[in-house]
This record gives structure tokens, sequence and C-alpha cells, in this order.
């Protein structure tokens, strides 16, 4: 059973925004499933972190813009 989300800010560690409107490469047989900036919200119950990691993404078939799934969570 999950705990509830604490009340006070917190920072996402470990999270992968896959956004289909952003192409990624198979490396070795592997592409994850569809993960929306909306699902996040939704499976945050619409909290968002004080605080996360943004590493670039390498799987791209294109560099990602700016504005792309991770700009979301910064200004959506």
């Amino acid at each position: 059973m999950s705990k509830p989300v604490p009340e006070r800010p917190v920072f996402d560690a470990h999270l992968h925004i896959i956004d289909p409107r952003f192409p990624l490469i198979e490396n070795d047989g592997c592409l994850p499933p569809t993960f929306t900036v909306e699902q996040y919200r939704e499976r945050t119950n619409g909290r968002r972190p004080g605080a996360w990691a943004h590493p670039d993404g390498s799987r791209f078939a294109e560099a990602p813009p700016p504005n792309g799934p991770a700009s979301a969570l910064r200004h959506g």
C-alpha cells in the first residue's frame, strides 16, 4: 500500500516523461511506454515537486527543444 504524499515540497529524484510528440529511438530492444506530464500530475495528485533533476534526453530521434516535455512541468 502506498503512503500519502507529504504536505511539504518534495524533490522528485527519478522521473521519466515519455511524450509521444518527441519520438525516442529504440535502444537494444528497449522502448519505454508513454508517460506524459498529465499522467505524472494525475499520479502525484496534481502536486508539483519543489525541485527535480532534469537530465538531457539522449534517446530522442532529434534534440529535444527547450519547450519539450520537461518544460511543461516548469511552466504548465
